[in-house]
């Protein structure tokens, strides 16, 4: 006879070490000063793997973007404050900035952003019915059963959907991509990357950094 099997009482799964992104909507419609600048500027872009960036690399130090770029410094200092929690004193700014521009056939590769600590993408333009933006987790799996369903602790790639004023923050080193775009609107993103300020780490533990 066949013992019964008695049901197993219910696991807690707990999620640790995990990687925060940070999503939301920009505060307002784009100017349409700001569109017609950044509509110029795709005029001069340079070739970059798969699509076209601006040449200009510090784009947000541009006078018309004084307002966009006052919003983004207030969403990372909320991203240092309720994913970090950060000690007063620490801030973050924005270094290089550059503007993306992805016709149809094109597409943006994989990569991380090297001497930054969070990256951002403010989304100009985009087509919320199809733009998505791909984070890739580079941890070594050495077994990978296929997965019936994908989840947070069995999935090596999440694609996030997108639409234009979507502001998405992450650490640099994260890596990302967007897959081959297949519709005819041109999608344009801002990227921009940061550093930190201010005194790091603890001094009695020998971790201490003034920047």
């Amino acid at each position: 006879m066949q013992k019964k099997v008695e049901p197993l009482e219910a696991a807690n799964i707990v999620s640790i070490f995990s990687t925060p992104v940070y999503r939301c909507n920009f505060s307002r419609a784009f100017t349409r000063a700001e569109m017609d600048f950044i509509q110029k500027q795709h005029e001069a872009c340079r070739p970059n793997l798969g699509n076209k960036s601006t040449k200009d690399s510090y784009i947000l130090n541009r006078k018309i973007f004084r307002s966009i770029k006052k919003e983004l410094e207030l969403r990372l200092q909320d991203y240092l404050d309720k994913v970090l929690c950060a000690t007063p004193g620490i801030c973050s700014y924005i270094t290089q900035s550059w503007i993306n521009y992805t016709s149809k056939g094109e597409y943006h590769h994989e990569h991380s952003h090297a001497n930054s600590y969070i990256s951002g993408v403010l989304y100009l333009t985009a087509n919320k019915n199809c733009d998505q933006i791909a984070f890739i987790r580079k941890s070594y799996f050495p077994l990978v059963p296929q997965p019936q369903v994908f989840n947070d602790w069995n999935s090596e790639m999440w694609w996030m959907p997108v639409h234009t004023a979507t502001l998405i923050l992450f650490p640099s080193s994260l890596a990302h991509s967007v897959g081959l775009k297949k519709d005819d609107d041109l999608r344009i993103s801002l990227s921009f990357n940061t550093f930190l300020k201010g005194k790091l780490g603890v001094d009695h533990k020998l971790t201490e950094l003034k920047l």
